[in-house]
């Protein structure tokens, strides 16, 4: 009961003083969060109930529970139905990347990512992703994930592929997926490498799911990076949205046939 206790007070410190515009149940995932990077609960380690936290922070129990639902939405906790919610293993670092390669401090060197699956659904209908991927008929997969950037920041990003044309993304568990080289998988599927790669970069609001899932706030302006592959001579495979919030690092790309996604 006193680590309970303990751990508490860590949420309540971090909780924004009086006059913050923040809903509360947003005050407190952001404090949890803070909470779980700063080590307070380890990788593996089961949470308090809601109805536990409910008894020791200032706090609702309805409050509580949308903040959970919250954090299960973007990955940051896991549940187990019967056994309660827990942090997640700690995610490998993404091998090569690509696209996320965020420079150092040394200038030469990159910050290391670390690639989270956060939902992979299919779309039917048609969108900004259509004209790229030459979309008729086809239902698309869409993966959407978050991308850590070292400790300082995270990315959103949304990948779209014809279903038929990436199989085995769609039937792989989710949980293969975290941290995995996307562009890899594809090319073993195809036998072949990336043969062109197209960039594109603007200007745009992060989706509000995004905005969740990376801990900014709602309306938040980012560099949206927007990438095209083919494989070969065929139509693209796939095409990638990163959605990258203000940040005084360098994004380094380069038309490179990397390895990495």
């Amino acid at each position: 009961m006193e680590a309970m206790t303990d751990r508490a007070a860590e949420i309540v410190r971090r909780i924004p003083r009086e006059g913050s515009r923040q809903t509360k149940h947003v005050q407190l995932r952001m404090a949890i969060k803070e909470s779980i990077k700063q080590g307070v609960w380890r990788p593996g380690e089961k949470l308090p109930t809601e109805t536990e936290l409910a008894d020791s922070l200032p706090f609702s129990l309805g409050t509580i529970q949308r903040c959970f639902r919250d954090l299960v939405d973007e990955g940051i906790v896991v549940r187990k139905r019967g056994h309660g919610t827990f942090i997640p293993p700690r995610i490998k670092e993404l091998f090569d990347p690509w696209h996320m390669r965020f420079l150092a401090d040394d200038g030469k060197s990159f910050l290391p990512v670390y690639a989270h699956v956060l939902r992979r659904f299919t779309i039917t209908g048609h969108g900004r992703w259509s004209e790229h991927l030459g979309q008729r008929s086809e239902k698309i997969l869409r993966i959407d994930r978050r991308m850590q950037i070292g400790e300082e920041f995270s990315v959103y990003a949304r990948f779209y592929a014809c279903i038929d044309r990436v199989a085995t993304l769609a039937e792989r568990p989710i949980e293969s997926l975290h941290s995995a080289n996307i562009k890899k998988l594809i090319a073993a599927e195809f036998n072949t490498q990336l043969a062109t790669a197209r960039h594109y970069i603007e200007q745009a609001t992060i989706p509000v799911p995004g905005c969740l899932a990376i801990g900014v706030p709602v309306g938040t302006t980012a560099i949206l990076v927007s990438c095209t592959a083919f494989f070969g001579s065929g139509p693209a495979v796939y095409y990638q949205e990163f959605f990258v919030p203000p940040t005084r690092r360098k994004l380094f790309l380069e038309s490179r046939l990397g390895l990495g996604l």
